[in-house]
């Protein structure tokens, strides 16, 4: 999902609050799927960052990467 300012006012519902400055989010209900996802993206060169949803009670890892383009 495309991340960014339109996220500015749902902030607070994230634990730690997270950076706007990524271009996608993705969530998992599973931390092992988030450390699974971490490790392909950054072995890969893509910096991500975590944190847990309240609204969606799962974990979201925001990222530059975009799963419809694939790997550059």
């Amino acid at each position: 999902m495309k991340w960014g300012a339109d996220w500015q006012d749902k902030l607070n519902r994230f634990d730690p609050v997270i950076s706007l400055n990524w271009s996608h989010a993705y969530w998992f209900y599973s931390y092992t799927n988030v450390i699974f996802a971490r490790s392909f993206l950054e072995s890969r060169g893509y910096e991500t960052q975590t944190a847990w949803d309240e609204g969606m009670d799962s974990y979201v890892l925001v990222t530059d990467y975009d799963f419809e383009k694939g790997l550059s």
